[in-house]
């Protein structure tokens, strides 16, 4: 993966389901510092729709680190974002 040059200060959350694989229960995002020693949960969302669509500000990041989300579906599905690497 590449890494962003500087802090983000925002994160967008985009996610999309169907029928098949059911409706978006919730989605958790994560910050953590470039070592990986500790992962903080930043935001939680419960949803109950086949569609998601957020954009949330970020502050007090470390100098370096990664960001990820995850999401679970009512039929007991997942999906994992790969880590967005960030540094100063």
């Amino acid at each position: 993966g590449e890494t962003l040059a500087g802090k983000p200060n925002a994160l967008k959350i985009s996610a999309r389901s169907t029928d098949f694989f059911g409706k978006i229960d919730q989605i958790k995002s994560y910050i953590s510092n470039y070592e990986g020693n500790q992962e903080v949960l930043i935001n939680t969302y419960n949803t109950n729709s086949l569609q998601f669509e957020k954009e949330l500000s970020l502050t007090n990041l470390p100098r370096e680190g990664y960001i990820r989300s995850e999401l679970i579906t009512s039929k007991g599905n997942f999906a994992l974002t790969n880590p967005v690497w960030f540094e100063e």
